[in-house]
């Protein structure tokens, strides 16, 4: 890169578009320290993550995953299972999973099964319908679910036969 005629020989810099540039000191510093250089907050493991993933920094992954673990809540789930797929992470996916599956209620199971089912999350689709089985005579008269029928017309198809006797 800086020995042939590039950018980079001639600028003496590398342009790193992807990840800001308080990110990858902290990842530079991770990998010359061990540690990092600012206490690990939600947004920066997040980020911290992404960048570890990109350079494959195991350690600093496995850190950034294990601190978000408890960051992990019926908001947060669904975002976090994505990110959890997304960089490999099965302790994170499983917390994931495990809140979102005590979590179904009646104010969010037609939101989980739509999620579940476009993200072929099968335990969380299986127990949202489950629920929704056993509240459909209360569900089948909610806007969600008229918002299901309007759009996602193959998704409300399925649970509706899913929740039929």
């Amino acid at each position: 890169m800086f020995r042939h005629d590039m950018q980079e020989s001639m600028t003496g810099q590398v342009a790193i578009d992807e990840i800001e540039k308080n990110v990858f000191y902290q990842l530079l510093h991770f990998i010359y320290s061990g540690r990092t250089s600012v206490p690990l907050t939600e947004t920066n493991a997040q980020q911290l993550l992404v960048a570890a993933d990109k350079y494959n920094v195991k350690d600093l992954k496995n850190k950034c995953a294990r601190f978000l673990l408890p960051y992990v809540n019926e908001t947060t789930a669904p975002i976090m299972f994505e990110m959890a797929v997304t960089f490999n992470l099965e302790n994170l996916k499983e917390e994931c999973e495990t809140v979102l599956l005590n979590d179904i209620q009646m104010s969010n199971v037609i939101d989980l099964i739509i999620w579940a089912s476009l993200k072929s999350v099968k335990k969380v689709k299986e127990a949202a319908l489950s629920f929704a089985r056993l509240n459909s005579k209360t569900l089948f008269y909610t806007a969600d679910y008229e918002k299901m029928m309007r759009e996602y017309p193959e998704i409300c198809l399925e649970a509706t036969r899913r929740m039929a006797p």
